[in-house]
């Protein structure tokens, strides 16, 4: 699957060949357009993707994956677990 970045609204400085990011809303520069394509640096040019549902990537920044359907959207985090008389503190760790 694909990998970005994360998300931003305007082209990095010096970006890699090879490297993506997700377009944000107001989008700068050469990426003037529609929000939530993908911007993929080419050959020292931005090839830009349309997403379609079901694609799925993995957002570097947030560490974690992605899926589009009728905009890119995320799981929720897991939150830490609650309760008990002991707190098995490696075991939250592991978790967290």
């Amino acid at each position: 699957h694909c990998v970005v970045e994360g998300v931003t609204s305007s082209p990095p400085a010096d970006p890699a060949d090879g490297n993506c990011w997700i377009v944000g809303a107001g989008a700068t520069g050469e990426w003037q357009g529609p929000a939530g394509r993908i911007a993929c640096r080419q050959a020292g040019a931005w090839l830009m993707v349309d997403p379609v549902d079901g694609m799925r990537v993995h957002d570097r920044a947030a560490g974690r994956q992605a899926v589009y359907r009728n905009g890119w959207q995320r799981a929720a985090a897991v939150p830490l677990p609650t309760g008990g008389a002991v707190a098995d503190a490696e075991a939250r760790a592991a978790i967290a």
